[in-house]
């Protein structure tokens, strides 16, 4: 947890940051549960959401955010960036 700008302490959640950490909806949405009500059309839009686009390539924003998570993790683990 962490304070707020009031000094609250407030629970942060800091899951799927990892690729893959969180593979279907339903997985998200799991963490969450705890401190939300998610409703069930919601979920399920989801996982429809996700099964469309499984044979899909990656786009320019997707592409790159993968590259910005590689190089985190190069900096988090202190190994040398790849050419």
């Amino acid at each position: 947890s962490a304070p707020d700008e009031d000094g609250e302490e407030i629970e942060l959640v800091w899951v799927g940051t990892a690729f893959g950490e969180l593979p279907r909806a339903v997985d998200a949405i799991r963490v969450l549960e705890p401190y939300c009500q998610i409703d069930a059309s919601l979920a399920a839009q989801l996982e429809i959401d996700r099964m469309a686009c499984l044979a899909t390539r990656d786009g320019p924003n997707q592409l790159e955010a993968k590259a910005f998570m590689a190089r985190l993790r190069q900096i988090k683990d202190g190994s040398a960036p790849e050419a």
